[in-house]
């Protein structure tokens, strides 16, 4: 975790080679898809070009909720609310 924390208070993105590192210590070198928690994950995921399997927790959230709203679609608000 403190490694999360370094790179959200740096602003910086690691290298490569320096997450990859990060990731192996953490899996122990198995190959297991990453849950990227944390919403800065995902940008630097993307700005490393990693070619692991990683899950994107906003990116899952974000299609439920459109899910979600398709099965709520022409309710009113006193028949369910979005929320």
């Amino acid at each position: 975790m403190q490694w999360i924390y370094e790179v959200k208070k740096s602003g910086e993105v690691p290298q490569k080679e320096v997450f990859s590192h990060f990731i192996d210590k953490e899996t122990g070198g198995e190959n297991i898809p990453i849950i990227l928690g944390c919403t800065e994950l995902p940008l630097i995921i993307e700005g490393l070009k990693m070619p692991e399997t990683y899950i994107d927790t906003t990116t899952v959230l974000a299609k439920a909720c459109v899910v979600y709203a398709k099965k709520k679609k022409g309710k009113t608000s006193q028949e369910g609310n979005i929320a």
